[in-house]
């Protein structure tokens, strides 16, 4: 296995991320399968020295990032289906 980290890949990539693709693209980049680029991605969200950043979205979708990516971005139409997913559950009172 190359001297290369998940973290690193990332770096390499340049912007956040879902988990589907970063899995692949580790699991390429390093030479394993996905279940273990999985564990790789989870170590290094562990990582005290360079840690990637995972977000999960309110539809369950995981981004991950590093700090100098910034702040998440989402398209306009997400935005509001975020916001009318709050509305939804506070009306139902699960919020």
């Amino acid at each position: 296995m190359p001297n290369i980290t998940a973290a690193e890949i990332l770096k390499m990539y340049g912007k956040w991320i879902g988990s589907t693709e970063l899995i692949q693209l580790v699991s390429k980049k390093l030479n394993i399968s996905e279940r273990m680029a999985y564990i790789e991605i989870k170590k290094a969200c562990h990582d005290k020295k360079n840690p990637i950043m995972k977000i999960t979205l309110p539809n369950r979708a995981v981004l991950y990032g590093l700090k100098e990516f910034g702040p998440v971005t989402l398209a306009k139409n997400e935005t509001n289906r975020i916001a009318e997913l709050v509305k939804a559950f506070k009306e139902l009172g699960l919020v």
